[in-house]
């Protein structure tokens, strides 16, 4: 399903690596729930129109503005590398292995 070799894009969830790195579209369902009132029965929601679709658009950096999108993610690629060498150098040093996205996802939360 997915690789356990701890690279932040390889995980599952809501994340904006893939959109920083290849300036992927990020898109979601927004709740608003200050639209759901008088509140929904417990669990439930009272309709659709508090469910907006949509992509976010993720500014650069102000210190980042100058640069191109290129420059901009040749930089997020660099400071990716940058955790992930920290990071293996982290369990190789304390022996404690990445637990890995499958054994996250297999977890009750």
């Amino acid at each position: 399903m997915v690789n356990d070799d701890g690279r932040p894009q390889d995980w599952p969830g809501i994340h904006c690596v893939n959109a920083l790195l290849m300036g992927k579209p990020l898109e979601g369902t927004w709740f608003d729930r200050t639209r759901n009132s008088p509140p929904a029965p417990l669990g439930g929601v009272r309709s659709a129109e508090v469910r907006h679709g949509g992509d976010l658009t993720l500014d650069p950096l102000p210190c980042w503005k100058h640069l191109t999108d290129t420059e901009r993610r040749s930089r997020v690629r660099e400071l990716i590398a940058e955790i992930e060498r920290e990071a293996a150098a982290r369990r190789e040093e304390t022996g404690i292995p990445s637990l890995g996205a499958d054994a996250i996802l297999a977890q009750d939360p």
